[in-house]
């Protein structure tokens, strides 16, 4: 099973903080569950350990609950149906 695949590319001189904004933005919104999510990062080797810091920490902030919420819509949700549970769960499987 392919998916079509999304990068991200981190130059040298790029706004580091505007930039893992942006990468959130690309691997979470509507929880992953769009065909063009993020999925790889090409990352400019002299940033590579800010930028993976400050996704880590953005990554911990992230909770699973509710997308419609009115105090705090979270990015990360159950799967949309029982078709693309079964997919995700084959996808993690696969890779343990």
């Amino acid at each position: 099973m392919n998916s079509p695949t999304a990068a991200s590319q981190q130059q040298q001189d790029a706004d580091v903080d505007n930039t893992v904004e942006w990468i959130m933005f690309g691997i979470f919104f509507n929880s992953g569950q769009v065909c063009s999510a993020t999925s790889r990062l090409i990352v400019h080797d002299s940033v590579a350990d800010k930028v993976l810091q400050k996704l880590a920490v953005e990554a911990k902030r992230l909770f699973v609950g509710d997308p419609f919420a009115d105090v705090k819509p979270s990015m990360v949700h159950p799967p949309l149906s029982q078709v693309h549970n079964k997919t995700l769960t084959l996808f993690i499987y696969r890779v343990l």
